[in-house]
């Protein structure tokens, strides 16, 4: 998760951003997870073909969940 994330952009919204760097996550995304990183449970889950990150390229990830 990239720094000062995540944060509250609005009353009963949170968002979460990460950055994929060159040697990261290269191949087809299919589909993206929130998740607790040392409990692996998931927050969220979306699927959508996103395309293909290849190497020399970098992906940044926005996901923005409302609680209503």
């Amino acid at each position: 998760m990239n720094g000062s994330y995540p944060s509250v952009p609005s009353a009963g919204a949170i968002q979460f951003q990460a950055t994929f760097a060159s040697a990261d996550a290269n191949y087809a995304w299919q589909e993206f997870v929130v998740k607790h990183g040392t409990s692996a449970i998931c927050l969220d889950r979306g699927v959508a073909s996103l395309g293909t990150k290849v190497a020399g390229t970098s992906w940044t990830v926005t996901v923005t969940l409302t609680i209503a």
